[in-house]
């Protein structure tokens, strides 16, 4: 089986305690010890971080840093989901540079961290002479079976929304890639009960022809694997993206 993404940083696996704030929880190792986490995802995840429940954690780039450690995922009844919103951007990275991003095929990318405006995106894209702005969102909270986005509300994601339905309207090429840090969703939403704004402007892009995509991933505690294409249910109905 082929790893998508690889954590080749050390890691070890830890139980929550309690979240102090949007960035900072309190573990516990086997021997009882409590350490101070790095949590890289602003959203609720009130679902997830239940007491008790495993994480697999890895250790920092910088080792001054005041959380030694990040979580990567938290095991939900058998498996792993992602919690940590750096990741889905590695993983399209790294996807991108082999030329193998679910639903992309021969697209490379020219940039990543692409300024236009007073907006930045997570990346430019190139195939055939065309260009293509790509912003990439991670997501967690399942409920019913449907992977729903965002967690918590999102202001920077309605705006980035927004900005990429405009390019589209003008007739560049713009997009929105949504992965799903887990591999049991049948179907993706946008979380109109959690961000009603947000969840407006995603209908407003697929009237205006900005191209959507949603696939789930297979997360194991050292690797990540692209997973299978998810369905779209929007206002407009179910979108095959």
């Amino acid at each position: 089986m082929t790893a998508d993404l690889i954590f080749s940083k050390a890691g070890k696996m830890v139980r929550f305690v309690e979240r102090v704030n949007r960035f900072m929880m309190i573990c516990e190792e086997d021997d009882g010890s409590e350490l101070s986490v790095h949590l890289a995802d602003s959203g609720r995840l009130k679902e997830l971080l239940m007491p008790g429940a495993e994480l697999f954690i890895e250790e920092a780039d910088n080792p001054a840093r005041k959380t030694r450690y990040t979580a990567l995922m938290v095991k939900h009844e058998t498996r792993w989901v992602g919690i940590n919103s750096t990741i889905p951007n590695k993983l399209v990275r790294q996807s991108l540079l082999e030329k193998k991003v679910p639903g992309l095929p021969g697209w490379s990318m020219l940039k990543a961290e692409y300024a236009l405006g007073r907006e930045r995106f997570d990346f430019l894209l190139e195939k055939d002479g065309v260009k293509m702005i790509l912003e990439v969102k991670g997501v967690s909270l399942l409920e019913n079976g449907i992977a729903l986005f965002p967690d918590a509300v999102t202001a920077r994601g309605a705006r980035h929304v927004r900005h990429l339905t405009e390019l589209s309207r003008q007739g560049r090429a713009a997009g929105i890639y949504f992965v799903i840090q887990r591999d049991d969703a049948i179907a993706f939403a946008p979380n109109r009960l959690r961000d009603p704004i947000f969840s407006e402007a995603i209908n407003e892009a697929l009237e205006s022809g900005l191209k959507v995509w949603a696939h789930s991933c297979l997360l194991m505690p050292d690797k990540i694997l692209w997973q299978s294409p998810v369905p779209f249910i929007s206002a407009m109905g179910t979108q095959n993206v």
